[in-house]
């Protein structure tokens, strides 16, 4: 049913996983609830790689599979990999495993989070303010809402239940110092806005702002540098090699593979560019 959505071996994959009507009728519901093409496409390829593990490993039959293979195969799955992507990772597994004979699963609303009594009228007049005169969005403000609880409780386990309290040390410390031992890298923006409003209104110092820390990130920090040669193996034989489009793909790959050319070198080659009498096999072309 979902055959043009995979190529090479995965086709093959697919086409012979015991769990194939399974996939088909999750990938129908996602279809009728109007999911994004590449949302889907990300889905699939998600769950038949889930389900090869299963196959592989010892663990009961869907829909209740062994919970040690699933938590190390979702284990391995988010290592290295961004926040939001690993939250996709975990919502594709989700949906596979809760999911019944007919595709349908449960969507996940998020609970409000708890907001401490003694911030909670700070943080009414600071949403009214940034949805007037900033035009934030219902969603931007549902995270403004769940990052400035998290800090205003954290402050009141510290003991702190006033603004005019707040030390450039208790913003550093939550800062840097998550649930699961990492930066609050997204909390930044988010806390220094705050405070700059705060500022103004004078209940915190001007310079508070400047205690939240302005890491550099590097964009796909997370990707390797080197793929090693049997990764490159795997890439290529992954190429649907039948099509005129594939084999076009497999020589862009090769080139990039073998040569190292970049993008933009091999775009702009020819046909000219190959010097075809100095090739080592012309004598296959003499006539």
């Amino acid at each position: 049913m979902f055959s043009n959505w995979f190529s090479g071996d995965d086709l093959e994959h697919y086409r012979t996983s015991p769990h194939k009507q399974r996939i088909d009728a999750v990938a129908s519901s996602l279809l009728r609830l109007r999911y994004a093409s590449e949302v889907i496409r990300q889905h699939l390829h998600e769950w038949l790689r889930f389900s090869l593990t299963l196959d592989t490993s010892e663990g009961a039959p869907l829909p209740v599979p062994n919970a040690e293979i699933v938590r190390q195969y979702v284990a391995g799955r988010v290592a290295g990999c961004s926040a939001s992507r690993s939250r996709v990772l975990r919502a594709s597994v989700r949906i596979f495993l809760e999911a019944d004979e007919q595709g349908r699963f449960g969507r996940r609303v998020c609970c409000p989070p708890f907001t401490p009594p003694w911030f909670s009228p700070i943080l009414t007049v600071y949403l009214e303010f940034v949805r007037s005169h900033r035009g934030l969005a219902k969603k931007t403000a549902r995270k403004y809402i769940q990052k400035l609880s998290a800090f205003a409780q954290y402050l009141e386990d510290v003991g702190v239940t006033q603004l005019c309290s707040i030390t450039p040390g208790h913003v550093r410390d939550f800062y840097e110092n998550a649930g699961h031992g990492c930066p609050r890298r997204s909390y930044g923006s988010t806390l220094r806005v705050f405070f700059r409003w705060a500022a103004v209104q004078g209940w915190v110092a001007d310079s508070l702002g400047d205690a939240v820390p302005r890491p550099r990130q590097y964009r796909h920090v997370n990707l390797p540098d080197v793929l090693s040669a049997a990764e490159v193996e795997r890439i290529l034989g992954g190429v649907d090699q039948s099509t005129a489009l594939g084999r076009r793909d497999y020589a862009i790959l090769l080139l990039a593979a073998r040569y190292g050319l970049r993008p933009c070198d091999i775009r702009q080659l020819a046909l000219d560019d190959i010097h075809w009498r100095s090739l080592p096999c012309r004598r296959r072309f003499r006539r």
